[in-house]
């Protein structure tokens, strides 16, 4: 399914409306509870920083937010997983954030600057693999845009703050190519509401 809009708050709630009015029945997860899933969500915001960036629909404090996107992305991740992997990936220690910028900078038109977060042998036998797969950075009308492809996410907890901490990495990315933020693509294969959240999000939503 392919959600479009202006804002990163406008394609978040056409997202929760769609999940909500799917009638697909829930399916079981490895963390003792039912979701509700919508399979590979396609969110194309066309101006990541565009007001409102923040929905009133979104049910977490701004104090949340803000420490949601420094652990993930300061200063590209604190998270050890993330951060190492990003900056420091495999034996060679290689920050690909620099060597897509290195590519892009070389050739504006380039489809390799892609950065993965995915290492199989490390996941493939973890019980909590990063939701992350990848990034790919691409120049298209002299603005950066950012594609990220991620194997599940939590539509009502993190989805929100999710696209907020990646379009700001999304932006860090932009100042260093030196150009303008394009626009911001989130791709998430299992895209869902577990069902104690569900509830509040037809509150939220629809009451």
């Amino acid at each position: 399914m392919e959600i479009k809009g202006r804002t990163i708050s406008e394609v978040w709630e056409k997202s929760i409306q769609q999940i909500i009015k799917d009638d697909s029945p829930l399916i079981p997860t490895q963390h003792a509870t039912m979701a509700k899933e919508l399979q590979n969500m396609i969110m194309i915001v066309d101006e990541p920083f565009g007001e409102p960036r923040v929905s009133n629909k979104y049910s977490f404090p701004e104090k949340f937010q803000n420490e949601y996107s420094e652990f993930l992305l300061e200063p590209y991740a604190k998270s050890d997983i993330l951060h190492s992997r990003i900056c420091e990936y495999g034996e060679s220690k290689l920050n690909q954030i620099e060597q897509c910028i290195k590519i892009l900078q070389e050739d504006w038109y380039s489809r390799r600057a892609v950065i993965t977060l995915w290492n199989p042998n490390d996941d493939l036998y973890s019980s909590f693999p990063p939701c992350i797969c990848s990034f790919q950075i691409m120049i298209r009308k002299n603005k950066v845009d950012l594609v990220v492809v991620m194997r599940s996410n939590d539509a009502w907890l993190s989805a929100h703050p999710d696209m907020i901490a990646l379009t700001n990495l999304q932006k860090k990315i932009s100042k260093l190519i030196g150009l303008e933020c394009g626009r911001y693509v989130h791709h998430a294969v299992s895209y869902h509401i577990y069902e104690y959240d569900y509830p509040m999000a037809l509150k939220v939503f629809f009451v």
